[in-house]
């Protein structure tokens, strides 16, 4: 039976981006195929820097109930401020005013924090690593994450992830690297094989995926070739995968599992 929550609503609460709006579009394909999938009476996309805003997307929803889930990594800065902020929510549960008087915004995990992620990171390596006849145990993988100074979420994602790769010992190392902290993307000549594959830890599109050829020294667009006598391969981000609207869909189920739901009854 596949559960529904045909009295409720869901927004994709994202980063987004003014600068480039294009980075909005990964979070508003994931919404496409969740409502294919029937499960909500009403599903919207919220953006911290897009439209609709954070602040404003709850005021669009008639529904009695909102599931809000991030579109994020991990928890951290956006996840326990930005978006409680924006959206006035206190807590894991708010009741809010509503044209019916009142209503219930439910905040789920972020989906980055879904525990099949690091399994898929390890499945999207693998993949570029076939795909350009990589031997895997001779292979480096770089997992390059966001990172930043207003919280270690990001930082702490990347590296439990990493490990989690390391562990299958599929590969010959395994190593984090970050977009905006130390070990930085530059430095990633230190810790690759001859053969290297990189893996964009991003979850919500914002755009920054498409910094890391260059940064990598390859032609900006480009998927892979040779770098001081490197041979790399670049996969997807982990935010494009096709999995991402099911383990969206979890993480709604995860919230009823811990706060409980007055509308137990799966379909």
């Amino acid at each position: 039976m596949t559960r529904t929550w045909l009295d409720a609503a869901l927004v994709l609460a994202a980063h987004g981006s003014h600068r480039n709006p294009s980075a909005c579009d990964l979070t508003r394909r994931h919404a496409k195929n969740i409502r294919k999938m029937g499960l909500f009476t009403d599903l919207k996309t919220g953006f911290w820097h897009g439209d609709p805003p954070l602040s404003q997307v709850l005021s669009t929803i008639a529904a009695d109930e909102t599931y809000v889930v991030p579109i994020f990594k991990s928890v951290g800065h956006f996840t326990q401020v930005i978006i409680p902020r924006e959206m006035k929510l206190t807590g894991s549960i708010t009741k809010r005013p509503s044209a019916q008087g009142s209503a219930l915004v439910r905040l789920c995990r972020p989906v980055g924090d879904h525990p099949e992620i690091p399994k898929i990171s390890s499945q999207l390596a693998e993949d570029a690593a076939e795909a350009n006849h990589f031997d895997k145990e001779r292979t480096s993988v770089l997992l390059v994450g966001h990172g930043g100074k207003a919280s270690t979420g990001s930082e702490q994602a990347t590296s439990r992830v990493a490990e989690s790769i390391r562990n299958t010992g599929i590969f010959k190392s395994v190593t984090a690297l970050f977009l905006e902290q130390s070990p930085a993307l530059e430095t990633w000549r230190d810790a690759a094989e001859k053969s290297t594959v990189v893996v964009p830890f991003l979850i919500g599109g914002g755009g920054h995926e498409t910094e890391i050829p260059g940064r990598l020294g390859l032609e900006q667009g480009s998927t892979g070739g040779t770098v001081l006598g490197v041979r790399l391969a670049l996969s997807k981000a982990v935010g494009e995968s096709d999995q991402i609207p099911s383990l969206i869909v979890d993480q709604i189920t995860e919230h009823d599992r811990l706060h409980g739901h007055s509308d137990t009854a799966a379909r």
